[in-house]
């Protein structure tokens, strides 16, 4: 009787310590994956294509169409002055009196040489606001360009990481590096998106309105209006 108990203790402890392996193995804490930057799916394996990059516009061809678009010069100059007159009163040529008084004269200056030499000044400033504006536009789509390449790249070595840290051959510190690495160069991109739309809004504020649209419809197809947005 005293050995069928001991028997039945025995099997109660082996079922209840199987229970409690089984309870353990089942809160085992999984581990941590630090997701990649931009949380899509991809594999670290890229293609190896060559790097193409597209010079965008040409720069004279976008001069010269900024410049054409510019609104015309108005041929009617008029100008208003206020003028006073002080002296004796006589006559005048009509036999009209003349004297001391106040009026506004309206003068439509058929040519002037302070006038044209402002105009020159004029045109000049406006010359190289624009050149200006081309050459940050065009070289903002570059530096884009580029910049998109090298987080191609990266992101490659970003993933990388993540199954290196997966697999328990790499510290987690490598894939931290790594998506440091790919945010900053995010934040770089956007940066140069900003530069894009900032020297093609500038262009677009000196034409005309009837040909704004052109002007704007031929630069919208060089830039990244909603390509690669974050």
């Amino acid at each position: 009787m005293l050995r069928n108990r001991v028997d039945f203790l025995g099997l109660a402890l082996a079922v209840a310590c199987v229970g409690c392996s089984a309870e353990s193995d089942d809160k085992t804490p999984t581990p941590h994956k630090l997701p990649v930057f931009d949380g899509q799916p991809r594999s670290h394996l890229i293609t190896s294509s060559p790097l193409k990059i597209d010079p965008g516009p040409d720069a004279d061809d976008l001069f010269a169409r900024v410049m054409a678009c510019y609104p015309a010069r108005s041929l009617f100059r008029a100008e208003l002055h206020a003028e006073a007159r002080a002296g004796k009163v006589g006559a005048g040529l009509d036999g009209a009196a003349a004297g001391p008084g106040a009026g506004v004269v309206l003068r439509v200056p058929l040519w002037s040489a302070m006038d044209l030499e402002r105009e020159r000044e004029r045109e000049s400033a406006r010359r190289q606001k624009v050149a200006a504006s081309v050459g940050a536009f065009v070289g903002a789509l570059v530096e884009w360009r580029l910049a998109g390449r090298e987080l191609e790249l990266l992101r490659s070595i970003e993933k990388r990481s993540q199954e290196r840290v997966a697999a328990g051959v790499a510290e987690s510190a490598e894939q931290v590096k790594a998506l440091e690495r790919v945010a900053a160069l995010e934040r770089e991109r956007i940066q140069h998106l900003a530069k894009i739309t900032q020297a093609r809004l500038e262009m677009i504020g000196l034409c005309s309105a009837e040909l704004v649209e052109g002007v704007n419809t031929y630069m919208r197809r060089y830039a990244p209006i909603h390509e690669g947005r974050p």
